[in-house]
């Protein structure tokens, strides 16, 4: 089995350029990649900068700018990923087809039950600590079957479904070329960065 810094300097070589590839032509490195065949490569190489550096810390030189650039290309695939959550569970168009008010009011009474229930052990009385585990069970149960959430759950679910999809459709050359976005200039500048170290 290799060595995770065997597999980290392996693996960059097809996520980070060698001399004199001009950008537009490293990008199309890509076509056929999907999105989370790079975040995976990202989370490998950050989880070997975090580990060589420290959480959070800064890798130097050319390890530091290959960082930056893996980060930059991760954004600038991934900048589209809110047309596949659009939250629209948020609205309050959602909320009022999908009586809110009803998940709004039994919430509320399961927050007082779960004060209760704090209160009632925090005095040692058994009685009340069990009436009041019961009643915030009953309004879990009913909270659960609610009109919104019962909608909350199936939009979550279709915008989960979106994103997997999303993330694991096949990059085409068009995804990869300019699209006149800040994240296309800033990961072009991160590339001229790592040309330089």
């Amino acid at each position: 089995m290799k060595t995770f810094k065997i597999f980290f300097e392996d693996e960059t070589m097809a996520m980070v350029p060698q001399t004199g590839v001009p950008f537009e032509v490293f990008m199309e490195t890509f076509e056929g990649w999907t999105i989370q065949k790079i975040i995976d490569r990202s989370t490998y190489i950050n989880l070997y900068i975090g580990n060589k550096y420290g959480l959070g810390g800064e890798a130097p030189g050319a390890e530091g700018a290959s960082q930056a650039f893996v980060e930059k290309l991760v954004r600038f695939v991934n900048q589209d990923i809110m047309k596949f959550r659009p939250r629209v569970y948020e609205t309050d168009e959602f909320k009022k087809a999908h009586n809110y008010e009803e998940y709004a009011n039994l919430d509320k009474q399961r927050r007082l039950a779960l004060k209760d229930r704090f209160t009632a052990r925090h005095a040692k009385d058994e009685e009340t600590l069990a009436k009041a585990t019961a009643a915030y069970d009953a309004l879990t149960a009913q909270i659960s079957n609610t009109e919104w959430m019962v909608a909350w759950r199936k939009a979550r679910d279709a915008e989960d479904q979106g994103v997997k999809d999303f993330h694991n459709t096949p990059l085409t050359k068009e995804d990869l070329a300019d699209d006149g976005s800040e994240e296309y200039v800033q990961l072009k500048q991160a590339y001229e960065m790592l040309a330089n170290n």
